[in-house]
């Protein structure tokens, strides 16, 4: 995250936490891989006006693994978006060459 400021890197970090901490109660801790800001802060560009999106990637349940269900979910959190995905999913995207995969790369 370049070019960012005390604050904005402060404002960041505290939601990309609410977010963390959204997907931690909703999925539990150790199915999360990782959550990932992306958007307008990924290239300098965030400012006051800006709101901080982030990407959670999951491990996927046993019940998933045996229902091949892949989870895929958008929630609004704090003026933000969370997308939320199995990491099968996003590594289908990525294979496919989808610049929001690849965003998470960066």
């Amino acid at each position: 995250m370049m070019g960012l400021s005390k604050l904005d890197y402060t404002i960041i970090k505290y939601v990309t936490t609410k977010h963390l901490d959204f997907c931690t109660d909703k999925y539990g801790a150790d199915r999360i891989i990782g959550i990932f800001p992306y958007g307008s802060m990924n290239y300098g560009l965030f400012d006051a006006q800006s709101d901080v999106d982030t990407y959670c990637l999951l491990a996927p349940s046993d019940s998933d693994i045996l229902t091949m269900r892949q989870e895929s979910a958008t929630y609004e959190i704090d003026g933000g978006h969370c997308v939320v995905k199995d990491v099968r999913l996003w590594a289908r995207e990525l294979r496919k060459g989808s610049p929001n995969a690849l965003e998470l790369l960066v």
